[in-house]
């Protein structure tokens, strides 16, 4: 017997979930799961914290055999209520205000990209230089939403799970600050619509006020939406099981929710062959002199797209 063994019997013994031990060892329950699936190994101090909490000796609970100790009754104490140990507000707030930051970045130098077009000619300068401007605001954008959308894929890699720690009224208030940023963007986006009206005179003007007052409220709306959704711990369990493997699965103690990550899991590589072969089909209609056109190549991934969106229909229990 290991440690491996011992840990899950210590657990039944107590009707102890993951996330209760988790919880009382003051880590997530994601890293009890690597632990239990042989992925990862507890630190000294949560050594002895298992110890204590079992009673039972390091040796006995690294190299012993525990595994026929009898069941147990323990009651997890009300003081320990459930807390964010691994940050996850903090890195869901992070996430939101990057995709604000990258998204506003973008749009104000397409506006300003937009008002030197009109602008440059009065001054005789090479109109030219406002399409390098939007290509600067492309890659000032990219250059701030890409590590925000690797930093949240990472995160969901290392935290599969997460315990939902948020109470009624922080869930409260943040559905109302949702509403809020979405009502807020849609005023932006009637008062882009106005000033299109008033400087219809001028398309550049027109064009460039748009762009500001709508990606604005644009920005602003997505901020909230992403930032309100961060109370909503299901949901984002449910995206992360999709980041597991298939040890990881295994190692869940839950029955129902290890059935559901299979399914999603499933899915996953059912769509990453589609779009493989929509990738295929489009490079080979790109050569087939009869087929020329940009309309034929983007079909097959609008094709492979809609075959993912049937795929993930399905029930999360079916193959």
């Amino acid at each position: 017997m290991g440690f491996r063994e011992n840990l899950q019997h210590l657990r039944a013994t107590r009707n102890m979930t993951q996330e209760q031990l988790a919880m009382l060892l003051g880590v997530s329950r994601q890293s009890v799961n690597k632990w239990e699936a042989e992925r990862s190994y507890p630190e000294m101090d949560k050594l002895l914290k298992i110890c204590d909490l079992f009673d039972c000796t390091l040796d006995e609970l690294v190299k012993g055999d525990l595994t026929k100790r009898p069941q147990e009754d323990v009651k997890i104490p009300e003081s320990e209520a459930s807390q964010d140990v691994i940050g996850y507000d903090a890195a869901a707030h992070t996430y939101a205000n990057k995709v604000f930051a990258g998204t506003l970045a973008f749009v104000l130098i397409e506006a300003l990209a937009l008002f030197a077009g009109g602008l440059f000619p009065s001054f005789g300068i090479d109109a030219g230089y406002a399409a390098l401007l939007a290509l600067a605001g492309l890659v000032v954008g990219a250059a701030i939403l890409l590590p925000a959308l690797s930093d949240r894929r990472a995160f969901f890699e290392e935290h599969p799970f997460v315990e939902d720690f948020y109470d009624a009224g922080q869930k409260r208030q943040a559905r109302h600050e949702r509403i809020t940023g979405i009502i807020i963007g849609i005023v932006f986006l009637a008062l882009a619509i106005v000033l299109v009206a008033f400087f219809q005179t001028d398309p550049w003007i027109a064009g460039a006020l748009f762009v500001l007052a709508a990606g604005v409220g644009f920005a602003i709306a997505l901020r909230s939406a992403i930032d309100g959704a961060r109370c909503n711990i299901v949901t984002y369990n449910r995206k992360a099981l999709g980041h597991l493997d298939a040890v990881q699965i295994e190692a869940m103690d839950d029955e129902q929710v290890r059935i559901y990550a299979q399914g999603i899991n499933e899915k996953r590589r059912k769509c990453s062959v589609i779009m493989l072969i929509a990738t295929a089909v489009a490079l080979v209609l790109l050569f087939i002199p009869a087929l020329h056109g940009t309309a034929w190549f983007w079909l097959a991934w609008v094709v492979g797209g809609i075959g993912c969106g049937i795929v993930k229909a399905r029930h999360p229990q079916s193959k």
